[in-house]
């Protein structure tokens, strides 16, 4: 971010790396699994239920005699040594005090309140969500925003020791106690909350601290613990404002908050309008050898549809079907994909190489069943697919149907017609103009006003 102002003093910024390759890469691979960031969530458990927090603190015990869990570094410790190697000096290597974290804190620019989301909860440099679009919508409206962090999950949350600016008014916060120092802070705060594990961060802060709960999937989606429903409802219950990214959630929460508000799902536009050339070598291979790509980004989970891809794939064996994203635990079906040589599965990339690989696609894709856990899903890859001005097919799940530049295909026999018409509309330069200003209509920043507003009506000064 060369064009951003300067952090305030003492709040170091990180800088912009290139994680393709190198050894930081290779120290980040090695480090994947979130020592932190199990923490976090051990020391939340606890909080909630102490004897099933035993019982699992006994489970990965013996995982670890056997060799099947790494062990877990305590946040106050100095930085891994690998990673003390490789990253960039400017960067602290270790906790900061007390006194001057809560001097980082009170450094903070702005008077109005800060924006608080909490921990535990995605790690910044895992994938680039809601809960990341959001926050940086917030601060570019002008608000500071404050992003908790564990620590060790990937760049830049493994350098995190205190606050480290990832941009203008957007901070990334760790204070080796789950946020505890934020409760001596002197200044109005918003928390942001966008999983149920993390109502319990609530009582850390000061009374009369203004609250948005967040409902972003079924709750079944998120790792489970005892008393997740329990916690879900007092966040139902509590919160100052609840929103909800699908009508079926927004449903579900009104039960309890009937001034639910409906948040779907978005894109920032400009993120795709003109995508900056990469050196992908294996991208630009499989474009030049496929006169036809199809495409899909996102979590292979059990909620895709693999035998509509395999179906698709078998009647258009001159296409290629390109399924790009983290392959889900317990999700054997991509093993047999192999079956279908013209379907390709690629591991996931950083949410910046997404705009030039979706420039490469002919057709975009939302290959799902459609099921309780899709009819409640609000697809962000929808939306960055119209911002990249490329033709969308999706199953007819209820969110999609919702946009009509999207094309929706109930059997894989439609699949293949919507992409062949697809095609032909990808040339077509006022639908790809639709494409694009549906996904300028449905930006970031509408989504963080429409909360504004709530707030501003709730009475809280944002």
């Amino acid at each position: 971010m060369p064009n951003s102002p300067q952090p305030p003093d003492g709040i170091a910024r990180a800088p912009v790396l290139d994680l393709k390759a190198g050894p930081l890469w290779d120290a980040l691979q090695i480090m994947r699994a979130s020592h932190y960031y199990r923490m976090g969530m051990l020391y939340h458990a606890w909080e909630r239920d102490r004897l099933g927090t035993l019982l699992h603190a006994a489970r990965w015990a013996a995982g670890r005699f056997t060799g099947r869990t790494r062990p877990v570094v305590p946040p106050w410790m100095p930085m891994d040594p690998v990673l003390d190697a490789v990253l960039p000096p400017e960067l602290p290597r270790a906790l900061p005090s007390r006194e001057v974290l809560l001097g980082q804190l009170r450094a903070l620019p702005g008077t109005g309140p800060l924006f608080v989301f909490p921990t535990p909860g995605c790690p910044w440099s895992y994938l680039f969500q809601r809960m990341h679009q959001i926050a940086r919508a917030l601060a570019e409206l002008g608000h500071t925003v404050l992003y908790l962090t564990d620590g060790e999950w990937g760049y830049p949350d493994c350098a995190v020791r205190g606050s480290l600016a990832v941009a203008d008014r957007l901070v990334l916060y760790n204070d080796g106690v789950g946020g505890e120092t934020l409760s001596a802070l002197d200044r109005p705060l918003v928390l942001w909350q966008y999983m149920p594990c993390q109502t319990a961060f609530r009582s850390r802060l000061p009374a009369g601290t203004a609250w948005v709960y967040d409902s972003i999937d079924e709750v079944r989606l998120f790792r489970r613990y005892p008393g997740i429903h329990r916690d879900h409802r007092r966040a139902l219950k509590g919160a100052t404002v609840v929103a909800a990214s699908a009508d079926a959630l927004c449903a579900k929460a009104a039960v309890l908050r009937p001034d639910c508000l409906l948040v779907p799902n978005a894109a920032r536009a400009e993120d795709f309008d003109s995508p900056r050339p990469l050196d992908w070598p294996e991208l630009d291979r499989l474009r030049a050898s496929s006169a036809t790509l199809i495409g899909y980004y996102g979590a292979v989970a059990s909620w895709m549809d693999f035998d509509l891809l395999k179906a698709a794939a078998r009647a258009r064996p001159q296409w290629t079907f390109l399924l790009l994203g983290d392959v889900y635990r317990g999700v054997v079906e991509p093993e047999r994909l192999d079956e279908c040589r013209n379907i390709v599965l690629w591991n996931r990339v950083p949410y910046e190489r997404l705009p030039w690989l979706l420039s490469k696609f002919d057709v975009a894709t939302i290959p799902f069943k459609v099921n309780e856990i899709t009819r409640a899903g609000s697809q962000v890859k929808v939306f960055e697919y119209m911002a990249g001005g490329k033709p969308v097919v999706s199953t007819p799940l209820p969110e999609c149907r919702k946009y009509p530049p999207i094309q929706i295909a109930a059997t894989a026999e439609e699949f293949v017609a919507e992409c062949e018409r697809a095609l032909l509309l990808g040339r077509d330069v006022s639908h790809v103009e639709r494409l694009r200003a549906c996904a300028r209509e449905n930006s970031w920043r509408s989504r963080a006003e429409r909360v504004l507003v709530a707030l501003r009506e709730k009475g809280v000064r944002v």
